[in-house]
């Protein structure tokens, strides 16, 4: 494993939006289906997506979330079809200033022990990650989107990185005498952490 310098990475955020009605989607595996135009694939996630597919057929909610692949443009289908998407994509852009970030992912755990157990023990259950970024104070990009879904893509390099859907939850500029300004965005994740 490559040893990484922060001077190599980079963040991706999803600026503007545009709305797309009867999208073209193509099969790209089986029943796994993906929006045609590789421009339009990163889906809004504060726009309602509707597939739209033939009677008897059924978006596989288990699927991404909710049965959509906001960061890929993808669903899958309980049968062949020639679907097409109805919602809207989103536009990245570089998002400057930032220093650092931390991706905590953590798997909660339940306690099962029973009477008589002389060690406790515990069964995994649900997952979940937080955000947070650091970056000099820019602009007011974050507090314009509180309590809102973003799409960020975390560059640890020129090819890896890992894609987040979350809320931002807080948002927090801190000015000092002698100190650059700075903030603190915290993103509560929602919904799997993609590797790409």
């Amino acid at each position: 494993m490559a040893i990484n310098k922060a001077t190599s990475g980079f963040i991706y955020f999803h600026s503007t939006s545009t709305t797309m009605t009867t999208e073209a989607m193509t099969s790209s595996a089986g029943n796994v289906y993906q929006i045609t135009d590789s421009d339009h694939r990163l889906i809004d996630p504060n726009v309602t997506v509707t597939v739209n597919h033939s009677a008897g057929v059924s978006v596989v909610t288990s699927y991404g979330d909710g049965g959509i692949d906001y960061f890929n443009g993808r669903t899958t289908l309980t049968g062949e079809d020639t679907p097409t998407i109805t919602g809207a994509y989103l536009t990245m852009t570089t998002l400057g200033q930032v220093v650092s970030w931390t991706l905590n992912p953590a798997k909660n755990a339940q306690e099962t022990t029973a009477l008589g157990d002389s060690w406790k023990s515990y069964t995994a259950i649900e997952e979940g990650a937080t955000l947070t970024l650091n970056r000099y104070y820019a602009d007011t990009e974050f507090w314009s989107h509180i309590g809102q879904k973003v799409l960020i893509e975390l560059f640890e390099d020129a090819s890896a990185a890992f894609w987040v859907q979350g809320i931002v939850t807080s948002f927090g500029p801190t000015m000092a005498v002698g100190q650059v300004d700075n903030e603190a965005i915290t993103i509560q994740v929602t919904g799997p952490i993609a590797r790409g």
